[in-house]
């Protein structure tokens, strides 16, 4: 009924619109359409040409004395219906129930298996002149669907229908009625037994579901939508700068003094139990973490507080940082990362020559690394090295570097890699982002794609083919196979959906992909999607706020999706969970860094400085980098 906002770079004049909202205007095709030219001549031809006029009548509009009716407008009115509604429905639960049964037990039901708009482009595509005199051609372009057919489309009983009706140019339409499990394609194919539950008992189950917290999110997405395409409003951007000023504040209260031996303190967990430390000076934990969200904070929000909270923080992280680790997140590698950001927030480019001289260190220790991960070892090192490239020109030999030394150290088996863990570790090689295959071929397609060099993208797409084999398709998830010291261990299978290890970090690894790749690969992009599914289906299961395997780390898969994959209504999913996350704030006085929720931690990805970076990055997702990716500094 309503339109999902639309992306700010696209060309409002050429969007098709078809929602009771905007929609039932006359509109030209922004899209290539076979037409025909010079007819009746020697000279005719087919062509594919854009923006096709379409004249069609406002028939799904409403109109008051011959005026079109602008229903944001009226947002204030349609929010407080919708809310009287719900809450009565909330409150007469069991009524509203016998209500439905009774109304629409037998009514028809639309069931989409994909969107209308897929089933247009592949009929237009059929149309093409080469298509019109070989049918083989047609058959290659109809048959995509039963390559990629949805998951709940185990035998690809739906696709073959789909493909029927596309011959003959007809668009698939699956219906079901109410208190039916079976599927009707096209008023005529009956699929018996198709659905899980039927559409009527799915209704119910959603009504009993039904709580003041989803009420607040559903008014939060009529307000969104009614905004004509604004995602990040004034409104939001100011909260979202405002809660991350609140962070940085709370961090600048927490210091310790000038002569104290850190300038935080932090909880450690031990087998034993915890404890209370100083902070140390690595990038996942540690000041170099906080120093990087404290500087965007000052960029954004100045503040001689944060600015001094900041430098207080660079201190640490260079006095402290210990030179025989070399990863990203917990090594040298994450100094370096802070420097090159530094110095253009800064503007100090005697930042960049320090961050040099500790490259120099890093080719020194690259070949005796087994750890060979993101978090660790030297496949964080390269994406690091590719923001330094950028920056200053250095670091391209010590990413080539890193890049050789997982080459030389994978596992080859059949056309898949990976990476040998430690057998207390892992019940075999691990996959997910931080650990395993997905950050590890992440980081050699990123430097394939920098310095063009195709082995290494070869390489990196059969991590991920290694991941592909162990994928659950029943649990939309791939195994997580880490063997937890701190946990009773079980035979029964485990899945994550977590940065760290999981659906969110694979998601994110296949996503930024796909767009170094040029957004060609279907199978990279098919899996990116089956994890956005299982992180945004897993987002209650989550007790934390944190970048790490929390509520800001797993928001950002949905703002990336947003950005690469052009579908703003992500970030706006994205910007209502921050809002939850706020709410839930101000009940509480209290950020959630842990599953108890009282300890204090001031780091980047497990604590306080990680979701106060998330907040500034809803807020300016082009100017603030995500630290999950390890992104370079942003040109704006």
């Amino acid at each position: 009924m309503i339109d999902w906002p639309r992306s700010n770079t696209s060309n409002n004049n050429q969007q098709i619109n078809v929602t009771g909202f905007s929609g039932g205007e006359s509109y030209e095709l922004p899209f290539a359409i076979p037409q025909v030219t010079h007819r009746m001549s020697l000279a005719l031809t087919v062509e594919n040409q854009i923006g096709v006029a379409i004249e069609v009548k406002s028939s799904n509009r409403i109109f008051y004395n011959k005026e079109l009716v602008h229903p944001q407008d009226y947002q204030r009115y349609i929010v407080n219906g919708f809310n009287q509604v719900y809450s009565w429905v909330q409150q007469n639960k069991i009524q509203t129930i016998k209500l439905i049964e009774e109304l629409f037990a037998s009514s028809s039901i639309r069931f989409v298996n994909r969107a209308t708009q897929i089933y247009a482009h592949l009929i237009n595509a059929a149309q093409h002149a080469k298509s019109l005199t070989e049918a083989l051609e047609v058959d290659l372009i109809f048959y995509s669907l039963v390559e990629h057919p949805r998951l709940w489309d185990e035998m690809g009983q739906l696709a073959e229908l789909e493909t029927v009706a596309l011959w003959q140019l007809d668009i698939p339409v699956f219906t079901a009625i109410a208190n039916s499990r079976d599927l009707v394609c096209n008023q005529k194919h009956l699929l018996s037994a198709t659905l899980a539950i039927s559409p009527l008992e799915n209704a119910i189950r959603r009504i009993q579901q039904l709580s003041p917290e989803n009420q607040i999110r559903q008014t939060q997405y009529i307000y969104a939508s009614l905004s004509a395409g604004e995602i990040n409003s004034e409104y939001f951007v100011s909260s979202s700068v405002n809660y991350a000023y609140q962070i940085g504040m709370e961090l600048y209260s927490l210091l310790q003094q000038p002569s104290a031996s850190a300038p935080w303190k932090t909880c450690e967990y031990t087998p034993t139990g915890k404890r209370i430390v100083d902070v140390g000076s690595c990038l996942y934990t540690g000041s170099a973490g906080i120093c990087l969200f404290l500087a965007y904070l000052d960029a954004i929000h100045p503040s001689s507080e944060i600015r001094y909270a900041a430098q207080r923080a660079l201190e640490h992280a260079q006095q402290q940082r210990d030179p025989n680790t070399i990863g990203a997140y917990l090594g040298t590698a994450g100094l370096i990362y802070l420097l090159t950001h530094l110095a253009q927030l800064w503007n100090k480019p005697e930042m960049l020559l320090q961050a040099s001289e500790l490259c120099n260190e890093l080719t020194q220790r690259i070949e005796q690394d087994d750890y060979y991960d993101i978090m660790h070892g030297v496949a964080g090192i390269i994406p690091v090295m590719l923001g330094l490239a950028l920056t200053s020109g250095k670091g391209i030999a010590q990413a080539q570097q890193c890049a050789e030394h997982l080459l030389s150290k994978a596992v080859y088996h059949d056309d898949t890699i990976s990476w040998s863990s430690s057998p207390e570790l892992a019940l075999c090689n691990l996959t997910g982002f931080s650990h395993g295959a997905s950050g590890i071929g992440f980081a050699l397609i990123a430097f394939g794609c920098h310095t063009n060099q195709p082995k290494y993208i070869k390489a990196g797409r059969q991590a991920f083919a290694y991941e592909a084999t162990k994928f659950n398709a029943a649990a939309h998830n791939w195994y997580d196979l880490r063997v937890s010291m701190m946990t009773k261990q079980t035979s029964a299978p485990k899945f994550t959906y977590f940065w760290c290890n999981g659906s969110a970090g694979i998601g994110l690894s296949r996503i930024a992909s796909w767009a170094a790749l040029g957004k060609t690969d279907d199978d990279m992009l098919r899996e990116a999607y089956i994890a956005l599914d299982t992180t945004i289906r897993s987002f209650n299961k989550l007790d934390n706020d944190a970048l790490c395997h929390g509520k800001a780390g797993n928001a950002e898969l949905l703002l990336r999706f947003s950005k690469l994959a052009e579908l703003p209504y992500l970030q706006m999913e994205a910007n209502v969970q921050a809002t939850a996350q706020w709410r839930n704030y101000e009940k509480a006085r209290r950020w959630t860094c842990s599953a108890g929720g009282l300890d204090i931690f001031p780091g980047l990805m497990t604590g306080l400085a990680g979701i106060g970076m998330h907040f500034l990055r809803l807020a300016y997702p082009e100017k603030i980098p995500s630290p999950l990716l390890l992104d370079p500094p942003s040109k704006a």
